[in-house]
């Protein structure tokens, strides 16, 4: 993981650095809309003037278009630079084409055919766009998570531990579902190449050949539904916790206002606020699947760019 992050960073460091500045303000800004909510509900309760909740729906306006804005142009900027990163790969292929299909021996050029058409159409194309977001997308999301729970904690902290410790099974389940997804992947990937070579064998042999590829397209299928069972049973789970979580504030945070010792509008920001963690734990979890996919294919490209030699 190391070496393809510090190979990103080598190529593309420049483009990077403004890609995290621009995520570290969004994530420092997440938070505000929800102090801007709390008193605005505060207000209400309070019955507070029209001129002040007028202010405070603007102040919430202003910075909630501000926070869109700066995505939109993170989104715009990272996507733009994956592009440029894609068709690096895709040139650098092709220009070492003859020597990647010649690297099983002089004889298997046109058998490696399937394989180099795979890299070049579809890994280079993975990997290059992941490149764009390496950084500032699981940044933004992180950042976000810490500002928001840390707001949480601040202004309420029997209700921000109680979010956080509904939020530690998910820190321990993917990565060990992940790990078991890492490797089906890297299988399905190979399987899918020696199809891919396969198909390209058949053209020479007609039928013979194009039977011997049908098995791996199989394979491919079966190893695919077993990642499905995993990454859509673990996000049931996930679900299952974040409606405990969901139920749990406004349990807890309904007696608190009961009883006198909190106001309606933590409630309320925390109920918003939960959302805006849910979102990018959501965020995380896909990029770090996201992450150890590519990785797989980013090495297994390594290597044939690597074997040429």
């Amino acid at each position: 993981m190391l070496h393809f992050y510090r190979h990103i960073w080598s190529t593309t460091g420049r483009q990077q650095f403004l890609l995290v500045a621009l995520a570290v303000v969004i994530s420092l800004l997440s938070m505000v809309p929800l102090e801007f909510q709390r008193h605005i509900i505060n207000g209400l309760a309070g019955r507070d003037t029209v001129t002040n909740l007028a202010l405070l729906c603007g102040g919430y306006l202003a910075v909630s278009l501000c926070v869109s804005a700066l995505k939109w142009i993170l989104n715009l900027r990272s996507n733009a630079l994956g592009e440029d990163c894609v068709r690096t790969i895709r040139d650098d292929l092709f220009d070492n084409r003859i020597a990647i299909a010649r690297s099983g021996g002089a004889d298997s050029q046109q058998g490696k055919a399937g394989t180099l058409l795979t890299m070049i159409s579809s890994e280079a194309e993975k990997v290059g766009r992941f490149t764009g977001e390496a950084f500032s997308g699981p940044l933004v999301e992180a950042g976000t998570l810490v500002s928001v729970l840390g707001y949480m904690l601040f202004t309420e902290p029997a209700l921000g531990l109680i979010v956080l410790v509904l939020a530690i099974p998910q820190v321990i389940l993917v990565p060990m579902v992940q790990k078991k997804i890492n490797l089906l992947t890297t299988e399905r990937v190979k399987t899918l190449r020696a199809a891919n070579d396969m198909v390209v064998e058949s053209l020479r042999e007609g039928e013979d050949g194009a039977l011997q590829a049908k098995p791996f397209f199989a394979t491919v299928m079966n190893l695919q539904i077993g990642v499905y069972r995993l990454k859509f049973g673990s996000r049931a789970l996930i679900n299952g916790a974040n409606s405990l979580a969901i139920a749990t504030i406004l349990l807890a945070g309904g007696w608190m206002v009961l009883e006198g010792k909190t106001e309606i509008g933590i409630v309320v920001a925390f109920l918003s606020g939960f959302d805006k963690i849910v979102d990018p734990s959501r965020q995380l979890i896909a990029f770090f699947r996201s992450v150890s996919s590519i990785r797989v294919q980013f090495e297994l490209i390594t290597e044939a760019m690597a074997a040429k030699a």
